[in-house]
């Protein structure tokens, strides 16, 4: 290390350094304050107060990291990132904060998390799964629906003010997801807060008419069979069963959801029925941003 005096105690050409590395070493920015540089840029700063920075000159604290921190494995967030952690800094849904704490190996622990889509009016706490499917499914649990019905065409349930809509269901995960969130999490039953088989509707016809009992009720996208003419309102993915079943049988109208019985710990076959042409949600229903699993994520 050669020292080449004050004149050349900038940041570029810094006091302290190598005769073939001139442009790497320490320097003196200001009374007692030393600046660590490599390739000519500030990296670490040390105040006459003793606060040390790195990745900023201006130290706020015994150790100010601007940016993020690798410690034991676990990556600490940056501040200015939206990682659900308040309602100043929520994440986009339940799967965007997956994608992001998977980024930085943070552990991935179901709980509450402040979410706002773009089409939420304001953030909600709301339950995110980060296991079923790779985790990113996000939950939210309406107590005070005021409405009785709900179909793709005409919903005006709860959920639609705060920017959400009736969970749909996308794979036998997601529905043990919503069976583990429903029973375990908030103490409730299925009959009590599942009322429906998610939006899952059928758009083709308007008269009741069509048997599909012969046909796996699952997206035939993305599974091997199912049944072509049914969707659910974002033209993701969709699930119910894994087997063929009684219904629906054809007596349904354009666009109604199917009604809900049974939901097992597995998510497996799933008990639903088409007689109740526009099923009912009641007080209580699953609202979700159905992120995860929708036809076109947002960013």
């Amino acid at each position: 290390m050669v020292f080449l005096g004050q004149p050349s105690n900038t940041v570029s050409t810094p006091a302290y350094t190598w005769a073939n590395n001139t442009t790497t070493g320490l320097y003196l920015p200001a009374d007692s304050t030393i600046g660590v540089v490599t390739a000519g840029a500030d990296r670490i700063r040390v105040l006459s107060n003793g606060n040390v920075g790195i990745g900023t000159t201006t130290p706020q604290a015994n150790l100010h990291v601007q940016g993020s921190m690798f410690i034991n494995s676990y990556y600490i967030l940056p501040t200015f990132l939206y990682d659900g952690s308040s309602s100043t800094k929520p994440s986009l849904s339940g799967w965007h904060l997956n994608e992001l704490r998977k980024l930085y190996n943070l552990p991935l622990v179901n709980g509450l998390f402040w979410i706002k889509s773009p089409a939420m009016p304001s953030a909600l706490q709301m339950y995110v799964n980060f296991t079923a499917d790779g985790g990113g499914y996000d939950f939210y649990r309406i107590t005070n629906n005021a409405n009785t019905t709900a179909n793709y065409t005409y919903s005006t349930h709860g959920g639609r003010a705060l920017g959400l809509d009736v969970f749909y269901p996308r794979s036998q995960g997601h529905w043990a997801a919503i069976y583990d969130y429903v029973v375990n999490v908030n103490q409730s039953t299925i009959a009590n807060d599942v009322k429906t088989a998610g939006a899952i509707n059928r758009k083709i016809t308007t008269v009741a008419s069509g048997t599909y009992t012969t046909l796996i009720m699952r997206d035939p996208r993305y599974y091997d069979g199912g049944a072509p003419d049914w969707e659910v309102p974002d033209g993701g993915k969709w699930f119910l069963r894994n087997t063929v079943f009684g219904e629906p049988n054809g007596d349904y109208l354009m666009y109604a959801y199917l009604s809900l019985y049974s939901v097992s710990a597995n998510g497996d076959e799933i008990g639903f029925n088409d007689g109740n042409a526009y099923a009912t949600l009641g007080s209580t229903f699953i609202a979700s941003t159905n992120v995860k699993g929708s036809s076109v994520m947002y960013f």
